[in-house]
């Protein structure tokens, strides 16, 4: 009985047309083709640190580690890490006080990021969080995300500057604030909301720094 062979896509070996896959290099085959898979598989251009990933037709462009090796892999998780960090930052400082005003008899008011938009940030934050996890669990971060994690980032940091300078105009227009009758300040969870947006921006710009390597 003759077996028919088809050529490895990966290796250029002739391979049973009934095989699973090459013997070779262990590229996965479509039966009496010889096509891959869809799924990771070793990077095209060489890299043997790196797989990339073909949707069945063509290379889709993502990249990622190969399982067992950290090679190229190292900044990506710990751009991840800092966007966790700093999307936690931002749901945090979404509930705390955005802005405080002390005045006599009344004494100390404060204004919850909450009660304005604090929510905005907040929900910002949470995707900022979801995707970063996600994306730390898979090792490896599409391009379309890496623009959404930015976008994101940006406008965290938008938010945050458009409160400052709102409180700021209050301090300076005020005409209780001159006389010192009545104070007013910017609340520790807008400090916590810039910050976070500052580290998530870097973070993202690190994401694409480590994607361009790949």
């Amino acid at each position: 009985m003759l077996i028919a062979l088809t050529t490895c896509s990966e290796c250029g070996r002739e391979v049973s047309e009934f095989a699973a896959s090459c013997p070779s290099c262990g590229n996965p085959m479509n039966a009496a083709t010889g096509a891959k898979e869809a799924g990771w598989h070793n990077d095209p251009n060489g890299k043997q640190s790196h797989q990339a990933y073909w949707d069945g037709e063509k290379w889709t462009g993502e990249t990622r580690a190969t399982p067992g090796t950290t090679a190229g892999n190292t900044g990506l998780l710990t751009a991840l890490k800092l966007m966790m960090g700093a999307a936690a930052a931002v749901i945090l400082g979404s509930f705390l006080p955005w802005a405080s005003l002390t005045a006599p008899l009344v004494g100390t008011v404060t204004q919850s990021g909450m009660e304005g938009d604090g929510v905005i940030s907040a929900i910002a934050g949470v995707i900022l969080l979801v995707a970063a996890v996600v994306a730390h669990s898979k090792g490896v971060v599409s391009q379309a995300l890496s623009v959404l994690m930015i976008l994101i980032s940006g406008g965290i940091a938008f938010i945050a500057v458009t409160d400052f300078r709102s409180v700021q105009t209050l301090l300076d227009t005020s005409e209780f604030t001159s006389d010192g009758s009545i104070s007013t300040s910017v609340g520790v969870g807008l400090y916590l909301i810039a910050i976070g947006a500052a580290v998530a921006l870097i973070a993202s710009f690190m994401v694409v720094g480590t994607r361009n390597k790949t």
